[in-house]
């Protein structure tokens, strides 16, 4: 996606790193909802999405929901 949105002629991309539903990119050990408890458990999203940026050429830009709605606040 990067490489053809820097052919399209994009400067940067976004990548929401967490949603406001509460879901994260990255095997983050607090929370118990995102990347590690999906079927791609080893994966960082999120750093394989700044070193596809950074190979191409096109500055990475991280959206982070500081609301969400996953976990209760009491």
């Amino acid at each position: 996606w990067v490489q053809c949105g820097r052919d399209a002629g994009a400067r940067y991309a976004v990548l929401t790193a967490k949603h406001h539903a509460g879901f994260a990119l990255w095997p983050t050990a607090h929370g118990d909802y995102g990347v590690r408890q999906s079927p791609v458990a080893g994966r960082d999203i999120v750093g394989e999405f700044v070193a596809a940026c950074r190979r191409r050429g096109v500055l990475p830009g991280l959206y982070y929901a500081l609301w969400e709605n996953h976990h209760e606040l009491d």
